[in-house]
């Protein structure tokens, strides 16, 4: 409420906030399972540390990566892991929160910057946003043939209408994929399309 609100608009707010719990107390014991016992969270993880990794969805993994990151404080390697999880089950602001993590103990890897990178990518829904460059420049600046790096601010330089430094990025990546790779034929096929007119602004 607003400081100096009339009483009457507090009583009506406090009316509606009592009605919403007596009503979600009823909707539960209607329909919930008041009885279950209580599952812990850590009892959950170490199940699904025992488990085999591929049974697991993108939360648990991410759960269980997490006790990893704990049990090991100076190694980035569990937190990187952790927030490509995170990535994976939409989670991408906790994925950036993860990452800056695992700056502090390595601010000196590429990789972690790209992963910061595509972290803000997925936050911003594919859009290579100002925070996505900064930490894909940040990448390249540790090392230059990064390919995540070049391929997203490939995107940005389209997006910027760049067409040049655009092709110039992805045909960079392109050059470091081995033959059998099997990214080659997508990104052939997306250089083919910019060299024919430019993606469309949906592709992008």
């Amino acid at each position: 409420a607003a400081p100096g609100g009339a009483p009457r608009d507090r009583v009506v707010v406090l009316i509606v906030a009592a009605t919403t719990a007596v009503l979600a107390l009823g909707l539960y014991l209607a329909v919930g399972s008041p009885g279950t016992p209580d599952q812990p969270f850590a009892k959950r993880v170490a199940a699904w540390r025992a488990a085999d990794p591929a049974s697991l969805d993108p939360s648990q993994m991410a759960a269980v990566l997490s006790v990893m990151a704990k049990n090991n404080p100076t190694d980035p390697a569990p937190l990187q892991a952790m927030a490509i999880a995170q990535m994976a089950s939409e989670q991408p602001i906790a994925a950036q929160t993860t990452l800056r993590k695992a700056l502090r103990l390595a601010p000196e890897s590429p990789g972690l910057w790209a992963s910061l990178g595509e972290s803000f990518v997925a936050g911003a829904q594919g859009v290579v946003d100002v925070d996505a460059q900064r930490a894909f420049q940040e990448a390249l600046k540790r090392e230059p043939a990064n390919r995540a790096a070049n391929y997203y601010l490939g995107r940005a330089a389209f997006a910027a209408g760049d067409k040049a430094a655009g092709l110039a990025r992805w045909r960079a990546v392109l050059d470091t994929l081995p033959a059998d790779d099997p990214r080659r034929a997508g990104l052939e096929a997306e250089i083919a399309a910019a060299q024919a007119g430019g993606p469309t602004q949906a592709q992008i």
